[in-house]
C-alpha cells in the first residue's frame, strides 16, 4: 500500500478492473464516512442519455474514453465524495495525473479468479468483453487489459489487495 494521503482531502477515486467491486465499496465507503456516492459512468449515462453499451456500440471506445476525460476535467466535483471509476479511465488521456490531483485514489486489486468469476455472470453489461464466449477467452481478455492498465492503476495514493479488506479496515485507511 502506497502511503501518499492527502489528510486534507475527503474526495476519494476508487480505480481497478470492471467487476473490481467499485461501485459496492463507493456505497460502504460513503455509509462510513457519510459523504456522497458518484459513479463516473453514471455520470456519463446520464449526459448522454444512452447506457454505457450503447455508447461503445454506437460511437465507439475512443470516444467514450473523451467523453470520460471531458467529465473528470469539467465535472464539479464536490470537496467531500467517493467516486467509483470506470475501468479503463484512469488509463487514457492523462487522466490518472488529474485523479491524483483531484483527491485520494483507491486502487481495488482482487485476485484475476475473481474477476474472472464476477464477469462471467455480467459479461453482456461489459463492453469490453462481451464479445468473450467462455471463461478461458474471458480470463485471457482481462488478463490483457490488466496488463495494460496495470503501471497507471499502481499509481495511487493507496493499493488494495481485495477482497481480504474488512469494513473496519476501510473505517482505519479512511478515518486514521
Amino acid at each position: 500500500m502506497a502511503s501518499k494521503i492527502n489528510p486534507g482531502s475527503n474526495r476519494w477515486f476508487l480505480i481497478g478492473m470492471m467487476g473490481s467491486g467499485k461501485s459496492y465499496w463507493a456505497h460502504q465507503i460513503s455509509s462510513i464516512l457519510n459523504i456522497p456516492v458518484l459513479d463516473t459512468d453514471q455520470l456519463i449515462v446520464a449526459e448522454h442519455n444512452q447506457t454505457i453499451v450503447s455508447i461503445f456500440e454506437k460511437e465507439g471506445d475512443d470516444q467514450f474514453r473523451l467523453y470520460e476525460k471531458k467529465l473528470l476535467d469539467e465535472y464539479p466535483w464536490p470537496d467531500e465524495a467517493v467516486i467509483a471509476t470506470g475501468g479503463g479511465l484512469p488509463c487514457f488521456h492523462g487522466n490518472m495525473k488529474t485523479l491524483l490531483q483531484l483527491g485520494n485514489v483507491v486502487f481495488l486489486d482482487p485476485p484475476l479468479e475473481i474477476l474472472i468469476e464476477r464477469l462471467w455472470n455480467e459479461i453482456n453489461e461489459r463492453p469490453m468483453v462481451a464479445a468473450c464466449s467462455n471463461k478461458k477467452e474471458l480470463q485471457i481478455r482481462i488478463g490483457e487489459l490488466l496488463e495494460q492498465r496495470r503501471p497507471f492503476y499502481e499509481q495511487a495514493t493507496i493499493i488494495l489487495k481485495m477482497p481480504n479488506v474488512e469494513l473496519a479496515e476501510w473505517e482505519y485507511l479512511l478515518k486514521g
